[in-house]
């Protein structure tokens, strides 16, 4: 989000509108994260992080202003999950903004499950009061993905939403000792090695 001052709009010189998004500056944030796994078949995997520990404030590098202080956001995360052969289950909940009075109960929570077989992965889950769904499937060393959810722009859920698309291709290689190619659980691929 970029506020915009009233008088740069009163004024209507379109040149400083324009003006208000050259803002540059730099900043230094801190995250803190802490997990533990606790012992047990279901994996239960418990988690805090604390993103720009203090808030982050820009110093002014170019334009008329520094870019807007990043306020900090202390999240709150569970999960858990079974393999069994053949397909994987992973259910997870999420508390964000824990802090913050602002956001309604309803925009902190996020919660999901995602079930994994052989070669696709399902995904659905409710973020800020919206359904959400998502699938993933690996080709060699290739990983797509595509997710559909809503954001809420506005102050509570219901108000605002907007419907996103969201679609990602990541490459998985790794190396073991003899720089053979491996896959993320360090077995070998059965793939063709140029000499």
């Amino acid at each position: 989000d970029k506020d915009i001052d009233l008088g740069v709009l009163a004024g209507g010189n379109i040149g400083n509108i324009g003006d208000q998004f050259a803002n540059k500056g730099r900043a230094y944030g801190v995250d803190i994260a802490l997990q533990t796994v606790l012992p047990s078949p279901f994996s239960p995997t418990l988690s805090a992080v604390w993103q720009d520990v203090g808030s982050t404030a820009f110093s002014k590098t170019d334009g008329t202003d520094a870019p807007p202080r990043i306020r900090d956001n202390l999240s709150f995360g569970f999960s858990s999950s079974l393999d069994l052969p053949g397909i994987d289950l992973v259910g997870a909940l999420e508390y964000r903004h824990a802090t913050e009075s602002e956001y309604q109960f309803g925009q902190k929570v996020h919660l999901g499950a995602e079930v994994s077989l052989p070669i696709i992965d399902l995904r659905g889950g409710i973020s800020q009061g919206y359904a959400s769904y998502g699938l993933g499937f690996n080709f060699l060393f290739l990983r797509f993905d595509v997710a559909q959810y809503t954001e809420e722009m506005g102050a509570y859920a219901g108000q605002s939403p907007q419907q996103r698309l969201q679609g990602g291709i990541s490459i998985d290689l790794g190396f073991d000792a003899d720089f053979n190619l491996t896959d993320k659980d360090g077995k070998r691929r059965k793939l063709k090695q140029r000499r």
